[in-house]
């Protein structure tokens, strides 16, 4: 029977410890996002603490709240984010920090709930982003839903191993998708402020 000199197993095993501490530093730095997508109730519309609407001619919509988290030593870029409606696929508005005048954007903005309660926003600044290295991110938008199902889509600039087939242009993306149903109150509740808008 062969027997392996001292000399080649401690060959061999510099070369194991070696391709330990390489598959260590890989999965350390890997990229790694996470995000929670959750409804957080209807506002009425979206003003500064000067009661200043933030746009003219608002409409009640749903309030939808990201929270990202960005273990990893890189920042990760999202972009592509979108509302469609769940069963039609159709695009719904949502409100963005950058499609309203600089001098409202640059202020601290409040939702106004149905029943004239005050909620701070933090609202996205666009569809596209940066999470920064190690940090956690909270943003907010309103959507104005035309049902009770919203299917919001998400892509982060990272590669997956997992194609994503949902995607036609960038397959190798980490892609969310995730589909916000609301309740018949809330439902109702949309549908009697757009019509006591009328």
């Amino acid at each position: 029977m062969n027997k392996f000199p001292l000399k080649d197993w401690l060959t061999i095993s510099i070369s194991l410890f070696a391709l330990l501490i390489s598959a260590i530093n890989f999965i350390r730095d890997w990229k790694r996002v996470s995000v929670s997508i959750t409804k957080q109730g209807i506002l009425k519309r979206i003003e500064t603490f000067d009661m200043v609407q933030a746009y003219p001619d608002q409409s009640p919509g749903l309030c939808i709240e990201f929270r990202f988290i960005n273990s990893s030593k890189y920042s990760i870029g999202y972009f592509d984010l979108v509302f469609r409606d769940g069963y039609t696929n159709e695009l719904l508005p949502a409100f963005l920090k950058h499609g309203i005048r600089p001098e409202i954007a640059s202020q601290e903005l409040l939702g106004i709930t149905l029943d004239e309660q005050v909620k701070h926003l933090n609202p996205m600044n666009s569809n596209y982003g940066m999470i920064p290295a190690n940090s956690y991110l909270l943003n907010e938008t309103v959507v104005h839903p035309i049902s009770d199902k919203i299917r919001v889509n998400i892509k982060f600039a990272k590669f997956s191993i997992i194609p994503n087939f949902r995607s036609k242009t960038t397959k190798f993306k980490k892609h969310k998708s995730v589909l916000i149903k609301l309740s018949s109150e809330e439902i109702t509740s949309l549908q009697r402020e757009i019509e006591l808008m009328k």
